[in-house]
C-alpha cells in the first residue's frame, strides 16, 4: 500500500509541474515567473523525499525462486534507472556551476539568483533534481511500439499543458481576467507573460507533440499497413494533435519572437534533411527537397529585406528582418553580446559567477545604450546563452553546457543507422535531434526560465531513459519495479563495522527483520527532511512571504495611494531573506516614482527613507563593487537632501562619485550629480557636468534636456529653453516636464508683453512687432503642448480642453476658445457656470 500510494502521489506531483506554465501568482511580484518557480521548486523537493521513501523503505524483496526468464521481465530489466553518459554531463554542468559560484564575484547571487530571473546555482540544483525525478518516472519507457503506457501517457499531459498555454496567449485578448495579467492584441504571451518567453517554451513542446502526431500514425496501423483494432480513435487522437502543433506554431509566430522564429526554421531544416537521408521512398525525397527549396527562398528574401531595409508591412516578418540588419533592440544586443565577451576574456576559465552579468555590464558599459533609452541601460543577462556561460562561468561552463547536448545527440544518433532499428526509434530520434537544435539556436537570442527548462529537461529524460544500454546486467533483476535504492545505501553502509561473531554476519547492528541497514536509512532520511524543511522555511516561504508584500506594495503604488505602499513595504523589512538586496532597488525605485510622479508629503517620506538609506549603506560595504546600490544609494539622499535637510546633499555626491568610479562610462550617474549641484545651488558646477555630456554625445536629447534644466536654474533661462528644446524627444514624453515647459512659455510672454494686454497691444498701431510675434509664437508652443497632454493624458482631458481654451482667449482667438470650452463641458459637466463666465468675458 505504502508503494502504491507512493508512487500515484509522485506521478501526481510530477503532471502538477507540467501545468505549472499555466499558473499565475497575482499575489507576489514578477506574477508570471517567480512565484511558479518557487512552486516548483518546493514539489522537486516534495517528491525528492517521495520516491527517496519509496526506495528505502518501500518493499522489494527477490523472489525465493529464480524467475523463467520472459519477454515481460527483459522489457523490466531493460527499464532500470542505470547512470549514464547524459546523466554524468548533467551533473558535470551543476558542479561548473557551483564552482564557478565559489570563485565569482558575488556567490551569494550566483547560487540563490534574484526574484526577477530565479536563475542562479540554487534553482539549477532542483532542475537537475526534476530530470531524475523523471528518469525514475520514465524507467519503463521506450520508444517503440511496446512503449510504457504509464510514461506515454505523461508525454500526452505534457502535450496537453502545452497545448493550454498556447491556448491561453491566442485567448487572452477575449478572457477579462488574462487580458488584465498580460494585456490585449500585439505580440503574444499569454500566461508566460512574455512574448520572448512564451516563444522559448513552445520550441520544444512543438517538436514533442509532432513526436505524438507520429506514434498515433504510426499505431493506428499494423506493419502491412492495414488499419489496427481502435483504429478510429486513434486517428481522432492523431488529428487533435495535428490540430496542437499547427496552434502552436500559429502562436511561435504570432509570439513575433525572432531568435525562436529563426530556431524553429533551423530545427525543420534539419528535421527535413534527416528524413531525405532516411527516407527510401524518391516520391518522399522528392517532397523533402521541395520544401527545403521554398523554406531556402523565404530565408533568403528576409536576408535581402533586412541587409536593403525594406519592409514587406507585416509586423513579425518585419521584426525577422531587423535580426538580420541588427537594427532596433538587435543593435542593443549585439553591444551586450560585446561585453559579455570583454567579461570572458578577463576570466576566461570560471568566469564571474552565475547571475553576475549586471556586475560586469556596468564594468564595460557601453555609451551608446542611452539612445534607446533609460531601459536600455540595465541588462541583467546578454541575450546568448552561450556567451552567458562564457562569461559568467567560463570556458569550463560553455564546455559543461555544451556536453549535455553532446551526450543527448550521442544517444539519438548512436541507433540512427542501425537497419534494425524500428521507425518509431528512428523518427524518436530524428524528432527530438530536430528539436534540440531548434531550441539551441533560439537559445543564442534570449536565455533560460523555468517554464523552458520544465520542458528541456523532460527531453533530457525522456532521451536519457530511452537510451539506457540494454546490455547492462549489473544489478539485481527488477522484476517490473525500478531499483535505485542499492547504489547510495550500499556505499554508505559498507563504511560501517560489521560484528563477524554474529550468526547473521556481515548484516549491520543496524539490521532488523529483513530491512538492510534500516537504522541508517531512517536516520538519513529524518536528516534529509531536516534539511528540506530548512530549505522550504529559508529559501521558499520567508521570501515568497517577502514577494507578497512587495506585491501589495506595488498594488499601492499603481493605485497612487502612498499609505497602501509604505505599510507592505515595512513589513517586508521585517523578514530577513536571501533576496533583501532586490527587494532594496525595487522599493528605491518607487520611492524615486513617489518624488517626481506623485504629490507626496515631505512628513510621509521622512517616514521610509532613513531607514532605506540605511539599508542600502549595509548593501555597499556587503557588494563595494556593484554599481546599482550606490546609484540607488545616492538616489535616496538626493531625495532626503530635497525634503529633509541639505546637509544629505554631500552623502549623495559622495555615492554617485563612488557610481562614477566603478563605471564612468554612464551618463545617468553623472546626471544624477549634477541634480544634486543644482540643489546645493552650484549651478556651475551642474552647467559643466551636463555640458561635458552633451559635448560628448551632441545628438543625445536627453543630456540637451538635463543641460536645459541646468541653465534655467543658474537663470540662463532663455539659453535653457533652446536645449530643452533639443532633448525635447526624451522630456516631453512626460506629463510633468510638459507642464515645466508651458510655465516656462509663459515666462516668457509674461518677460516679453504684459499677458492680460496682448489683444489690445496687438491693435495698437505702434506696437513693436517683434513683441508681438514673441508672444504669438510660445502661445502656438503651449497649444501644442496641451494637445500633446490631452495624448498622453485622457483622464485629465477636462481640465485641458478649458486651460487650452484659456490660452486661445488670451491669443485672441475667439473661435477656438469657444470650441475648447464647449469640450471641456462636455466632458465634465460641473465647469458649465465657469464657462459660461469665460464666455461672456471673451465677448465683452
Amino acid at each position: 500500500m505504502f508503494q502504491n500510494l507512493t508512487t500515484k502521489t509522485f506521478y501526481a506531483g510530477c503532471v502538477v509541474i507540467l501545468f505549472l506554465p499555466l499558473l499565475i501568482t497575482p499575489f507576489t511580484m514578477y506574477p508570471m515567473h517567480y512565484g511558479r518557480t518557487m512552486i516548483f521548486e518546493i514539489i522537486a523537493e516534495l517528491l525528492f523525499l517521495a520516491v527517496l521513501g519509496y526506495l528505502w523503505f518501500g518493499k522489494n524483496n527477490p523472489p525465493k525462486s529464480p524467475p523463467i526468464p520472459t519477454e515481460a521481465s527483459e522489457q523490466g530489466r531493460r527499464g532500470r534507472v542505470r547512470w549514464n553518459l547524459l546523466d554524468a554531463a548533467i551533473l558535470v554542468f551543476l558542479a561548473i556551476q557551483f564552482i564557478a559560484a565559489i570563485f565569482g564575484v558575488d556567490f551569494q547571487m550566483s547560487f540563490f539568483g534574484n526574484m526577477g530571473r530565479v536563475q542562479g546555482v540554487f534553482t539549477w540544483f532542483h532542475f537537475v533534481l526534476w530530470y531524475f525525478l523523471l528518469r525514475f518516472l520514465f524507467t519503463r519507457i521506450y520508444a517503440d511500439d511496446n512503449a510504457d503506457k504509464r510514461g506515454f501517457l505523461f508525454l500526452k499531459i505534457a502535450g496537453v499543458a502545452s497545448f493550454l498555454v498556447a491556448l491561453s496567449a491566442l485567448l487572452a485578448p477575449i478572457i477579462p481576467y488574462l487580458r488584465v495579467q498580460v494585456g490585449g492584441w500585439g505580440r503574444i504571451s499569454g500566461t508566460i507573460g512574455n512574448s520572448i518567453f512564451f516563444a522559448s517554451y513552445l520550441i520544444l513542446s512543438i517538436f514533442l507533440n509532432l513526436y505524438l502526431v507520429f506514434k498515433t500514425t504510426l499505431g493506428s496501423r499494423t506493419p502491412s499497413g492495414s488499419p489496427t483494432p481502435g483504429g478510429g480513435k486513434k486517428k481522432y487522437e492523431r488529428y487533435f494533435w495535428i490540430f496542437v502543433v499547427l496552434l502552436q506554431i500559429f502562436a511561435l509566430i504570432q509570439s513575433g519572437t525572432r531568435g525562436a522564429i529563426l530556431g524553429f526554421g533551423a530545427g525543420i531544416v534539419f528535421f527535413l534533411i534527416l528524413n531525405l537521408f532516411k527516407t527510401k521512398s524518391r516520391k518522399a525525397r522528392l517532397s523533402l527537397v521541395v520544401c527545403l527549396l521554398f523554406l531556402f527562398l523565404i530565408s533568403s528574401s528576409l536576408v535581402y529585406s533586412g541587409l536593403t531595409g525594406a519592409k514587406i508591412g507585416l509586423a513579425t516578418i518585419d521584426r525577422l528582418t531587423e535580426l538580420v540588419s541588427f537594427k532596433g533592440t538587435g543593435a542593443t544586443r549585439l553591444m551586450a553580446w560585446d561585453i559579455a565577451w570583454q567579461a570572458f576574456l578577463e576570466k576566461p576559465i570560471l568566469g564571474w559567477g552565475p547571475e553576475n552579468f549586471k556586475f560586469v555590464f556596468h564594468r564595460h558599459y557601453n555609451p551608446e545604450y542611452l539612445t534607446y533609452g533609460f531601459a536600455e541601460t540595465v541588462w541583467d543577462k546578454p541575450h546568448n546563452l552561450i556567451l552567458e556561460f562564457a562569461s559568467m562561468s567560463g570556458a569550463l561552463g560553455v564546455l559543461s553546457y555544451l556536453g549535455i547536448f553532446a551526450a543527448a545527440f550521442y544517444f539519438l544518433w548512436k541507433d540512427f543507422g542501425n537497419p534494425l532499428a524500428s521507425r518509431s526509434q528512428t523518427f524518436f530520434s530524428i524528432i527530438l535531434t530536430a528539436g534540440l537544435i531548434a531550441y539551441f539556436i533560439q537559445n543564442l537570442f534570449i536565455f533560460e526560465t523555468s517554464n523552458s527548462l520544465i520542458v528541456f529537461f523532460l527531453v533530457l529524460a525522456l532521451i536519457s531513459s530511452c537510451h539506457s544500454d540494454p546490455d547492462d546486467k549489473s544489478g539485481e533483476e527488477s522484476h517490473g519495479s525500478p531499483d535505485l535504492s542499492g547504489r547510495p545505501a550500499r556505499v554508505v553502509a559498507s563504511l560501517l563495522p560489521r560484528d563477524s561473531s554474529s550468526p547473521d554476519r556481515g548484516r549491520s547492528p543496524w539490521n532488523d527483520k529483513g530491512g538492510e541497514y534500516l537504522g541508517l536509512k531512517v536516520f538519513g532520511f529524518i536528516l534529509l527532511v531536516l534539511l528540506v524543511c530548512v530549505s522550504l522555511w529559508n529559501y521558499h516561504i520567508k521570501p515568497l512571504r517577502a514577494s507578497y508584500f512587495l506585491a501589495k506594495a506595488d498594488d499601492g503604488f499603481q493605485k497612487n495611494d502612498f499609505s497602501l505602499w509604505l505599510a507592505p513595504v515595512l513589513k517586508s523589512f521585517e523578514i530577513k531573506y536571501l533576496q533583501e538586496h532586490e527587494a532594496l532597488e525595487i522599493i528605491t525605485r518607487d520611492l524615486v516614482g513617489w518624488d517626481t510622479k506623485y504629490k507626496v508629503s515631505d512628513s510621509e517620506m521622512a517616514l521610509i527613507l532613513p531607514i532605506l538609506a540605511e539599508r542600502l549603506e549595509s548593501q555597499t560595504k556587503i557588494r563595494s563593487g556593484h554599481f546599482v546600490y550606490y546609484i540607488w544609494l545616492g538616489q535616496t539622499y538626493t531625495i532626503m537632501c530635497d525634503r529633509i535637510d541639505i546637509k544629505y546633499c554631500q552623502n549623495a555626491e559622495e555615492s554617485f562619485n563612488k557610481a562614477i568610479e566603478i563605471a564612468p562610462a554612464r551618463q545617468d550617474a553623472k546626471l544624477l550629480l549634477a541634480k544634486v549641484k543644482l540643489l546645493q545651488e552650484d549651478f556651475e558646477a551642474a552647467v559643466k557636468i551636463n555640458r561635458e555630456l552633451v559635448e560628448f554625445q551632441p545628438d543625445l536629447p536627453v543630456t540637451h534636456w538635463f543641460l536645459g534644466l541646468a541653465l534655467v536654474g543658474s537663470g540662463k533661462i532663455d539659453e535653457g529653453i533652446l536645449e530643452l528644446e533639443k532633448g525635447a524627444n526624451f522630456g516631453l514624453g512626460y506629463s510633468k516636464n510638459i507642464l515645466y515647459m508651458i510655465d516656462l512659455y509663459y515666462g516668457k510672454i509674461i518677460k516679453t508683453s504684459d499677458v492680460q494686454n496682448v489683444r489690445h497691444r496687438m491693435s495698437v498701431q505702434n506696437q513693436r512687432t517683434s513683441d508681438v510675434n514673441t508672444s504669438l509664437k510660445e502661445y502656438n508652443k503651449i497649444v501644442q503642448l496641451y494637445k500633446r497632454l490631452l495624448d498622453s493624458e485622457p483622464r485629465q482631458a477636462a481640465d485641458w480642453w478649458a486651460r487650452l481654451a484659456a490660452t486661445y482667449a488670451a491669443m485672441g482667438d475667439k473661435v477656438m476658445a469657444e470650441e475648447a470650452v464647449t469640450r471641456a463641458v462636455e466632458l465634465n459637466p460641473a465647469l458649465e457656470e465657469e464657462a459660461r463666465a469665460f464666455l461672456q468675458k471673451i465677448k465683452d
